[in-house]
């Protein structure tokens, strides 16, 4: 796995703009209890490694919230920063470049490729 990625890794900075690739892996997390870390949930440390791999490594999760009439709604949150909680669990994240900002709203890949390509 960890060749595979790295395989990748380069595609979105080729000279030629139009041979550019963006590659986006997915995947489901994994809470590491020895040092209390949310990480992707890739075969053994590498859920820890692969943000050196990586331009970018986020969090989407769900928030519960409410519109303008008191109407319920759920609107995704993209966590583009490691963060630590009350707990002392750390969430990995990483935003190379700063480019997306802390966070990012209800994200799309095309509002995510767009702030990435600016």
């Amino acid at each position: 796995m960890r060749k595979y990625i790295r395989a990748h890794q380069d595609l979105a900075y080729l000279e030629d703009p139009e041979r550019r690739v963006h590659i986006v892996f997915t995947c489901l997390e994994r809470y590491d209890e020895k040092k209390k870390t949310v990480c992707p949930g890739l075969p053994g440390q590498l859920g820890l490694e692969c943000g050196a791999f990586m331009d970018i490594l986020v969090r989407l999760s769900k928030v519960r919230d409410e519109d303008e009439d008191g109407q319920p709604v759920v609107r995704r949150h993209l966590l583009t920063d490691e963060y630590e909680d009350e707990d002392g669990v750390k969430y990995l994240a990483k935003n190379r470049g700063g480019r997306l900002g802390v966070q990012l709203w209800d994200p799309t890949m095309a509002r995510i490729i767009g702030v990435w390509r600016e």
